[in-house]
């Protein structure tokens, strides 16, 4: 069994506690305050955490483990987006709520970032298309129920195991409305004809099969 611990905190700045004794930043909501005297930036945010991805990837590589586990993630639901209430005509989420078990804390705050009339434009993984890949790996799954399935994704030469949340059509409106968004468009896209030469032999089947669904949503 391999352990590691990756880290943006000096020891050296520990006290004989273990107390951090500098201050830091730690939190996506910390962006545009001084620590040490120093502004945080966007850009140097997501340096340092794209090399907690990097320093990961690479354990992965030397110890030759083929996937990670997820144990346990924190709660930074009492931090909110570092923006102001209304900041926004319009947010994009592409393809990121389907990795989520509870949609109402994230459609919350992006609805206090949006203007009144906003729009939060929303892609998913197409339900109707979740279940029929569960039921073509012989599975028999419950689509009116809300479940985690997994599947393996290969990246950079390494094979890891991704999970996703499908979710029936029903409890997506419903998480949508209960935000206090209306729904204004549901759209289920089809393939750009570019796509034709691109991906000859899927192009047949991302033509007459769903895939993703979109939504406009506005915060009246």
């Amino acid at each position: 069994m391999f352990e590691y611990r990756v880290t943006k905190y000096d020891p050296a700045n520990r006290d004989a506690q273990g107390a951090y004794t500098r201050e830091e930043w730690s939190a996506v909501s910390d962006i545009g305050h001084a620590f040490a005297g120093v502004v945080l930036t966007e850009p140097e945010y997501q340096r340092v955490e794209d090399a907690y991805v990097l320093a990961a990837l690479a354990f992965l590589q030397e110890t030759g483990v083929l996937s990670l586990t997820i144990a346990g993630l924190e709660n930074h639901a009492e931090h909110p987006l570092p923006f102001s209430d209304g900041a926004f005509d319009d947010v994009v989420a592409s393809l990121v709520l389907h990795y989520l078990e509870d949609w109402g804390p994230t459609l919350a705050e992006l609805r206090r970032v949006l203007t009144p009339g906003g729009r939060l434009i929303v892609s998913i993984d197409h339900p109707f298309a979740i279940h029929a890949i569960q039921r073509a790996a012989g599975r028999k799954p419950n689509y009116y129920a809300t479940y985690k399935w997994t599947e393996e994704w290969t990246l950079g030469g390494q094979t890891v195991q991704m999970s996703f949340w499908h979710r029936p059509l029903h409890a997506t409106t419903d998480a949508f409305t209960a935000a206090g968004f209306r729904i204004s468009v549901i759209s289920e896209p089809q393939p750009v004809p570019a796509a034709r030469e691109l991906f000859p032999d899927e192009f047949p089947i991302l033509t007459t099969n769903p895939d993703f669904l979109f939504f406009v949503l506005h915060a009246d």
